[in-house]
Parts: structure tokens; sequence; C-alpha cells
């Protein structure tokens, strides 16, 4: 029984800019506008 990992991993080719705002559309308004204030005070 092989238990080892088979394939290699590759970096993403989007940027960080891209990767954070995919996720930001994946979060509820309001936690979109919780996150928002947040940034805001920065």
């Amino acid at each position: 029984m092989n238990l080892s990992f088979s394939h290699t991993l590759s970096p993403s080719a989007k940027s960080s800019s891209q990767l954070a705002f995919e996720l930001l559309r994946t979060l509820a308004p309001t936690q979109q506008q919780e996150l928002k204030q947040q940034l805001s005070m920065l």
C-alpha cells in the first residue's frame, strides 16, 4: 500500500491580489462590509 503523495503541486498563476479578490467574493455581504470597515482602519 502506497500512502505517499504522488503528484507535484504548482503555485497559482494568479497574483495575490486576484486571489484575495476571489476570496472576498465568496464572503457574505455582511462579512464583506465588516472586512471593508476593518481595512479602512489600516
